[in-house]
């Protein structure tokens, strides 16, 4: 019914839904080198991975995980992240360990789980040796981060503040047991460490999105709906400098018939605002603007045909459809169906103030340092991750300076952070735990 909805309401998504499938060769086609395709299919009797790198016959690049079936990915996805993630109001805490543990769980079931043969998916991307992993998952595999999966080949970092040990007791693995990849209030290393991630939702899909050729015109189109975030308005104001023309839509300009009209005229499009997943229908996640803008709108009306990238700087953007397991169920393929060459969305409901930070940041590896999406995205999470009390200070100095000397009284919010942070250490790394970056993932072209 979800499907024959959408094909009523966006014409070109039936089309491509009807293309011919793609074959092995021609994904293989798609891949440069130093960049691998870790595809992933679960079924009833485990999940199979398919390992390409545009030069290996895809028969000696498969794996097929016994242990890891639908059922259990079900479970994995249902008990250890999204009923946490549901009570997180209740107890921050254990969502936070949720985080930890997740990455563990996906270390041992998926990342490091032998198949038959013996070998594992760290195993076949070691042979390789490649820059970049571009996941395609499949069915609870989209909802999860992979790129935080714990590396059990490097160090924990020493345990940073902001959270602490006796709020992170060991949990356990799927049986029940001790897993050796769960991390305490330390942050253990992760794939992003070693390589650059990007996701896809499906391969079909990203041949058509790395078809797309956009031209570079310095354009740059914003929605900041709430005056109540004064963290999202200065990343707004701070992001649109590094762009040549900007048009911002402000709080109750961010109408619906504002935004289908002006978010496709600009190379990034970027909302910084709140969001939501309606996971009892998906076609009414939303990003909540002066006029929400629902996933049902965006398949039916809004159109980006200029648009490299689209930046849902929100809560939950990057959450889909569980039971039906395909990412076109879900904000981020609804822009990349709307013409997006790549997407970043949120896995979660984001911390504002490290967020704005974050955005920042990976606008400027962009735009001053030249670096491919993903690359910048992994550079600006490394980055927030590894800031200290002493680093973020003078953001938050310059945000008082800059509304005094416009006669303005900064925010209680911005006051209150600068008061927290003052009080902290120097070296105090407050942003170490990944609840405070590594939500955000890009999806399709990563370069």
């Amino acid at each position: 019914n979800l499907l024959k909805q959408i094909r009523e309401l966006d014409p070109e998504f039936a089309a491509s839904e009807q293309a011919q499938p793609i074959s092995a060769s021609e994904i293989q086609q798609q891949i440069l080198a130093g960049t691998v395709f870790a595809e992933c299919f679960t079924a009833n009797d485990g999940t199979y991975i398919f390992l390409l790198d545009g030069k290996n016959d895809i028969s000696e690049s498969c794996l097929v995980l016994k242990d890891l079936t639908a059922e259990k990915v079900n479970r994995m996805v249902g008990e250890h992240w999204l009923t946490p993630y549901s009570q997180r109001n209740q107890s921050v805490e254990n969502w936070h360990q949720a985080i930890e543990n997740i990455s563990g769980m996906l270390a041992e079931k998926f990342w490091y789980a032998n198949d038959p043969s013996g070998k594992s998916l760290n195993d076949l991307v070691l042979e390789r040796n490649p820059e970049r992993i571009v996941f395609l998952p499949h069915s609870g595999l989209h909802l999860l981060p992979l790129h935080l999966i714990s590396l059990k080949d490097t160090p924990l970092r020493p345990p940073q503040g902001g959270i602490s040990e006796e709020a992170f007791p060991q949990g356990g693995n799927l049986d029940g047991e001790k897993s050796p990849f769960e991390g305490g209030a330390g942050d253990v290393s992760r794939l992003t460490d070693k390589y650059e991630i990007a996701y896809a939702p499906s391969a079909s899909m990203l041949r058509f999105i790395l078809k797309r050729e956009r031209e570079n015109t310095g354009r740059f189109f914003a929605a900041n709906p709430d005056f109540r975030m004064p963290f999202a308005n200065i990343e707004v104001e701070i992001v649109a400098k590094n762009f040549a023309q900007s048009q911002i839509l402000w709080h109750e300009e961010t109408r619906r018939a504002a935004v289908l009209e002006h978010a496709g005229k600009g190379d990034a499009a970027h909302f910084s605002c709140h969001g939501r997943f309606e996971s009892k229908n998906p076609l009414a996640s939303k990003l909540e603007l002066a006029e929400d803008l629902t996933l049902k709108d965006i398949f039916a009306t809004l159109r980006l045909p200029d648009t490299d990238i689209a930046v849902l700087s929100a809560c939950e953007t990057g959450m889909v459809e569980l039971e039906a397991g395909d990412e076109y169920i879900g904000l981020p393929s609804g822009f990349l169906f709307a013409g997006a060459c790549s997407v970043v969305s949120a896995l979660w409901a984001v911390e504002d103030f490290s967020t704005h930070l974050l955005m920042q940041i990976f606008y400027d590896k962009m735009h001053k340092q030249n670096m491919g999406k993903a690359a910048a995205l992994r550079a600006a999470q490394h980055e927030v991750r590894d800031m200290r009390a002493k680093d973020i200070r003078p953001h938050l100095e310059r945000y008082i300076e800059n509304a005094e000397r416009q006669d303005r009284s900064p925010s209680l919010k911005i006051r209150g952070k600068h008061i927290q942070y003052n009080a902290l250490p120097d070296d105090e790394q407050p942003f170490a735990h990944p609840y405070y970056w590594g939500a955000f993932v890009c999806s399709g072209a990563w370069d």
